[in-house]
């Protein structure tokens, strides 16, 4: 079994839509759940906030994959990265 990560791009879209849709229905069932999933996760439909991540050159969309396949995703704001990497004064 191998396991890898990719960034990913506007040809993933319906992928990052569904992980987005199973992750936010999932956890909208646990303790606080709901509140999360209305204050903190981006407003259906999904397709317009994830298209706007991959446009954003300061977020970067990552998709775990194992043995290829694609097992779940994760974006981040870069900035936070660039500036801890900074402050550790790494170029």
């Amino acid at each position: 079994m191998k396991e890898t990560t990719r960034l990913g791009t506007s040809a993933d879209l319906d992928l990052l839509e569904d992980f987005v849709a199973l992750g936010v229905a999932e956890q909208a069932e646990n303790k606080g759940g709901s509140i999360w999933s209305r204050r903190e996760t981006p407003s259906p439909p999904f397709r317009a906030s994830i298209e706007a991540v991959l446009h954003d050159p300061d977020q970067e969309v990552i998709i775990g994959l194992i043995d290829e396949a694609p097992v779940g995703m994760y974006w981040q704001k870069l900035p936070r990265v660039k500036n801890l990497l900074q402050k550790c004064d790494i170029p």
